[in-house]
């Protein structure tokens, strides 16, 4: 999926982004198939599927809420669609339907597997999205959900998962100029799962994955765009609406890259490159700061 800009306006791909949800006290298994591994703990949603790491994803349920597990095919058809369309090749762990104590419906929560990695993901009554889940690790419940080496350290602010280009793998390298001639590389990652993910330009912005042996898997067209883009720093150059926004639909998510997209020196939009639980989204907005459309990368 890519967004596309003219000169005059931003055109975008929605996403779908149609999910909502709430819990309180339920098994969720979240592991391998053969060895499925469940943990029950009253306020979050506690799952296992990275390597060892048992994982909670955070959800704060309200007074006298209670879920029960409900049937993929059961889910409100717009859950469906937005999972199609933002986690292609997704696979179904399972899923909650979220009542008050009068028994109407709150919500859903989605458990689902993408390129190996949990994600969870709230939806609303009717099926819309509200934002995907914060996850930590079992001894990172309290505090600030993470811990230097754990699976979500670049919380602190250190950007460990950055790979400078000049660092990057040869073959990788060699690819994108083979490939890509004309991409100006600006920034790389190396996720725990050893994926790399670079980040580039070229009349557009591009991410472009491999593997770790450096074997290319796919680019993702983030946005087609033929006017100036400008690499941009978070606090001084996204929007404040712009980065509420991630606040509230992607906690405790990580900023990596922004970029300015301007024609004849007038802002169009922003991009924000951004990593919630280890999956890397790219998150459009118009010029006033609004959202537009995301993107799944990897």
């Amino acid at each position: 999926m890519k967004l596309k800009l003219n000169a005059s306006q931003l055109f975008y791909a929605l996403l779908l982004l149609i999910i909502t949800g709430s819990s309180c006290n339920k098994d969720i298994s979240f592991g391998p198939a053969n060895a499925p591994n469940t943990i029950t703990i009253s306020g979050t949603f506690s799952i296992s599927g990275m390597g060892n790491d048992s994982l909670l994803v955070v959800y704060q349920c309200n007074n006298g809420s209670h879920q029960d597990t409900i049937a993929k095919q059961s889910l409100p058809a717009a859950i469906l669609t937005y999972l199609d369309s933002n986690y292609a090749g997704y696979e179904f762990k399972k899923a909650y339907v979220i009542k008050n104590k009068y028994g109407a419906i709150e919500g859903y929560i989605v458990l689902i597997k993408y390129n190996d990695k949990p994600v969870a993901l709230l939806f609303d009554p009717s099926g819309a999205f509200i934002k995907v889940l914060e996850q930590r690790e079992k001894d990172d419940k309290n505090g600030p959900g993470w811990h230097d080496g754990g699976l979500f350290d670049d919380r602190g602010g250190h950007e460990k998962d950055t790979v400078a280009i000049s660092s990057l793998p040869a073959d990788i390298l060699a690819y994108m100029a083979a490939h890509y001639p004309q991409d100006t590389l600006v920034k790389a990652y190396k996720h725990h799962d050893d994926k790399y993910v670079v980040l580039s330009i070229n009349n557009g912005v591009f991410a472009t994955v491999f593997d770790k042996n450096g074997v290319f898997i796919k680019r993702v067209q983030i946005i087609t765009f033929t006017g100036n883009i400008t690499v941009i720093a978070q606090a001084s150059g996204l929007p404040a609406v712009s980065q509420t926004y991630l606040t509230d639909h992607f906690p405790a998510y990580v900023f990596n890259r922004g970029f300015v997209l301007k024609i004849n020196n007038v802002t169009i939009g922003y991009v924000a490159i951004i990593n919630a639980n280890n999956t890397r989204y790219a998150v459009a907005f118009d010029a006033t700061g609004k959202f537009l459309a995301a993107v799944t990368i990897w």
